[in-house]
């Protein structure tokens, strides 16, 4: 504003206003936790 720097914090938005669930179809196997959370993160 004018010669004034405004900074203002970035809030990620709350998905949950948007979706109630998701599906999803996971390989693998629901006890190992780390490879779940690799396929989760994983780029399709």
């Amino acid at each position: 504003e004018g010669e004034k720097i405004l900074i203002e914090p970035y809030d990620l938005p709350d998905l949950t206003e948007l979706f109630d669930k998701i599906e999803i179809d996971l390989k693998s196997d629901l006890s190992n936790w780390k490879s779940i959370k690799r396929e989760l993160l994983e780029i399709r």
